[in-house]
């Protein structure tokens, strides 16, 4: 059973529109009256109740298997069971039927839609819409067992998901047009299902996460990566056709774990974590950014780049050079700008410029373990200051 559930404020046109249908047919609800305008005036007497709510209509659209049949005792069981199971056991509610859709194969798609109060008639409180349909797609798929009816896989664990009835309609109507000479070009898909295959194109072969974000920017696919301090990713979004869609409403499949799951992306945090921030610029700065510069850091960073630039200075002029190399960094120093580069990714994680009292960041990419590997140079600097300088520990390493 696929399930919608849209808001509104118009009892009087939902109705309206509903019964337009040739072949709408009333099923029954919990209300007096068997007309439209009936239905209108007890929905309102009711709504009138509740001065805050500005959405009082709940549009519930359900579509069962197009081979399952229903007897009209069923589907009202079915819909009395699912309303008082999403919350709605107080409200008022009528349910129709139509038949003006159908599968590509030409079936005819037998599907519901009942119209709710949000206002509840014994106390005036309205129904919470907050996570609707999560609790919706849950009732669903408890409802298909205690039916016997065909399951259908939850929206957010598909591993892709499916354009929306409108586009779907959209399409068909367009594709029928073609056919028939009405139209001179075929029905362009929807955004979201080219961007699906764009990503199913690069990913059907095994890549890294960051040369997937490489090839998709070529095609016009901007990827942001969300990702915290300590070097964890925590989320993608895509913005593709002036449109912006997060991995999740893409299907499960194109989230951070499902495009290694599902896709054939593989990830490594210590080869791939630096990388995909300067692809990607996922830091949003906080309101507190000390950076004046056009490239602002969080305050965090800002933090880091006070510390790894003292140490890294101190270390330079310890070792009478402006360039030192070692096995995980390369730092240098010129025209009052430091850049440190992490050698095993080649990556520069940080660039910092001088000033009067601090060190101003202009790129920062610095993670926990960049820390802890400063604190232990930091902390080797410090002895080799308090001991006599020798050929054998003068040096420290990079």
């Amino acid at each position: 059973m696929i399930g919608k559930i849209t808001k509104g404020s118009d009892f009087n046109s939902l109705l309206r529109y509903i019964e337009s249908k040739p072949d709408a047919q009333y099923l029954g609800g919990n209300m007096l009256g068997t007309t439209r305008e009936e239905f209108s005036q007890a929905f309102h007497l009711v709504s009138r109740r509740s001065n805050r709510v500005k959405f009082p209509v709940a549009h519930i659209s359900l579509s069962p298997h197009p081979d399952e049949k229903l007897s009209t005792i069923q589907v009202l069981q079915f819909a009395q069971t699912y309303l008082n199971k999403i919350g709605c056991s107080e409200c008022q509610w009528v349910l129709y039927s139509h038949n003006d859709t159908t599968t590509e194969e030409g079936k005819v798609r037998s599907h519901f839609h009942i119209v709710v109060n949000r206002v509840q008639m014994t106390n005036g409180l309205t129904v919470s819409s907050w996570m609707d349909w999560k609790r919706s797609e849950r009732t669903l798929r408890e409802l298909e067992k205690q039916y016997n009816l065909t399951p259908v896989t939850p929206s957010w664990d598909s591993e892709k998901q499916a354009p929306s009835t409108g586009q779907e309609r959209r399409r068909r109507r367009e594709t029928f047009q073609y056919e028939r000479g009405l139209r001179l070009s075929p029905p362009e898909k929807p955004i979201k299902q080219r961007l699906q295959e764009t990503i199913d194109q690069f990913t059907s072969i095994p890549l890294t996460l960051p040369n997937l974000i490489k090839q998709l920017t070529t095609v016009g696919v901007n990827v942001r990566i969300s990702a915290n301090d300590s070097g964890n990713l925590t989320g993608i979004s895509y913005g593709f056709k002036g449109l912006a869609f997060k991995g999740s409403r893409l299907g499960k499949a194109y989230t951070l774990m499902g495009l290694q799951k599902y896709r054939n992306v593989s990830y490594d945090s210590s080869r791939d974590y630096l990388p995909i921030q300067q692809l990607c610029n996922s830091k949003t700065p906080p309101s507190d950014s000390t950076s004046t510069n056009s490239t602002q850091v969080s305050s965090t960073q800002w933090q880091r780049t006070q510390f790894v630039a003292t140490v890294l200075k101190n270390l330079l002029a310890s070792q009478k050079t402006n360039c030192l190399k070692g096995r995980n960094y390369q730092a240098t120093l010129k025209a009052g700008q430091l850049s440190l580069i992490h050698l095993p990714s080649n990556t520069e994680i940080m660039r910092a410029k001088s000033s009067e009292n601090a060190w101003e960041p202009l790129t920062a990419f610095l993670s926990d373990q960049h820390i802890m590997d400063f604190q232990e140079i930091h902390s080797q600097l410090a002895q080799l200051n308090q001991s006599k300088p020798t050929k054998n520990n003068s040096f420290v390493e990079l």
